[in-house]
């Protein structure tokens, strides 16, 4: 690096600006894509790790995971259908009775009647509705399973969103600290020449006013940065000091549109929890069709009654039978809720072509995105490379007295502007590659469990 002695005699030669633009050129580091702000704090894990951390963390994720679990106890309940239902009941009471009969003579009773009885009931037929619950708890708790999935997916595009506006940030910081420490520089060699004659107030205050802006712009990023690394906190519980890009950025893609939409269909937790939930609708119309058909039961009591009343000291009593029950008139409830049925099935098939259009727009706009995203980054490269081109020449004016210290200033904030486009630009379209992998399946952060 330059020394301040050394801007110091540049100060009283001719060129000195030149001189200054060309060190400018020299700190600038290239902001390509794959810039990254070093620092000796470890890295904490890269954006998969991350990723597969957070869903551990997340605390919407460990609401659903609650709900899912509780939502496994339906399946268990409609299991318990196939099997008998027992109860045992029992009491034990003290009576004393007192009465006046018609005669007028008196009458007392005095009982401890006891009583214990075991019932038994197990459906043997109704009409297939067990085996259509059965199907539809199964299908319930894995629409709640594809459903959490769908949310983790979710977290995981904003985690990949919040880890690249990091990594932009961090590269922009970058370039403005060391526009600043350029400025800051060029400030003191204007000040020197003024005191030799060689500049005047005007070029002075040129100086002071650009470094006073890219100090406030460089405070303005910092913000951004300290922000970017605050969301990724709030989700991931890491704080990421010195993130990495993903190999899987850099890597393009080479599947057509119609492949990829393929690719995200097959791996949308979305499609998937909206087709359970549509079977499920569909098995509950089915089972709201077949209330009309009769429910079999077989039944078996048994029962032990002691010191009953004082002319009955022991009653046992055995059962068994099957009992027949068939709806023949419930005042339309029946109907009713036949429609309802279908009018869920209905609302979850048309759902299910929502989530499936969803998903297809989704994959289209990040395709457009991507393929759009081509020509801004050649635009922007042809931008640098034109201010670099102006800047050269703006120098190269200045040495033999045709442009101004503003001129030179201005075309080097061009140039820096035209970096940090470019910059944007490429991190842009790093993060619509890497959420189309995502979604297509591409990109290995599925561990949900």
């Amino acid at each position: 690096m330059t020394s301040g002695s050394s801007f110091s005699v540049a100060a009283n030669r001719k060129g000195t600006i030149s001189g200054l633009v060309f060190i400018t050129l020299s700190f600038m580091v290239p902001m390509a894509a794959s810039a990254q702000l070093e620092s000796e704090t470890p890295k904490i894990g890269d954006l998969k790790d991350i990723i597969v951390s957070a869903y551990e963390y997340h605390p919407q994720l460990k609401s659903l995971r609650a709900e899912t679990q509780g939502s496994r106890e339906i399946l268990n309940e409609a299991r318990a259908n196939y099997l008998p239902q027992i109860s045992l009941d029992g009491s034990l009471n003290a009576s004393d009775r007192k009465a006046a009969l018609q005669d007028g003579s008196r009458f007392e009773q005095n009982t401890t009647p006891q009583a214990i009885s075991l019932r038994f009931n197990q459906t043997l037929y109704n009409g297939g509705r067990r085996a259509l619950a059965t199907r539809n708890a199964t299908y319930t708790v894995k629409a709640s399973e594809a459903r959490y999935d769908t949310f983790a997916t979710a977290i995981a595009a904003e985690i990949i969103q919040d880890y690249m506006s990091l990594l932009a940030a961090i590269a922009e910081v970058k370039a403005l600290e060391e526009s600043v420490a350029i400025l800051g520089e060029l400030e003191k060699s204007v000040l020197a020449r003024q005191k030799v004659g060689d500049s005047t107030r005007t070029d002075v205050s040129q100086a002071r006013s650009r470094l006073a802006s890219a100090r406030a712009r460089r405070a303005s990023s910092r913000a951004e940065l300290t922000n970017a690394r605050s969301r990724l906190l709030s989700k991931t519980g890491f704080l990421v000091e010195n993130p990495t890009l993903p190999i899987e950025a850099t890597v393009p893609i080479l599947q057509d549109l119609d492949a990829i939409k393929s690719m995200a269909r097959r791996n949308s937790p979305a499609l998937k929890s909206s087709r359970l939930n549509e079977m499920s609708a569909n098995l509950s119309l089915q089972s709201e069709g077949r209330k009309h058909l009769p429910t079999i039961t077989l039944t078996a009591n048994a029962s032990s009654v002691r010191d009953s009343s004082p002319t009955i000291r022991k009653d046992d009593d055995l059962n068994i039978g099957l009992r027949f029950t068939m709806p023949i008139y419930t005042g339309g409830v029946g109907a009713a809720q036949t429609r309802r049925a279908a009018a869920s099935f209905n609302a979850a098939r048309y759902q299910y072509e929502n989530t499936l259009r969803e998903t297809d727009l989704r994959i289209e706009q990040f395709w457009s995105q991507l393929q759009s995203g081509v020509a801004v980054i050649m635009a922007q490269k042809s931008s640098v490379e034109a201010s670099d081109d102006a800047l050269t020449g703006v120098t190269r004016g200045e040495e033999v007295g045709l442009t101004s210290t503003q001129d030179i200033i201005d075309a080097a904030q061009n140039k820096l502007n035209a970096d940090i486009a470019l910059a944007r630009a490429e991190y842009s379209q790093y993060t619509t590659r890497l959420l189309l992998k995502l979604y297509m399946g591409d990109f290995d952060v599925y561990d949900f469990k």
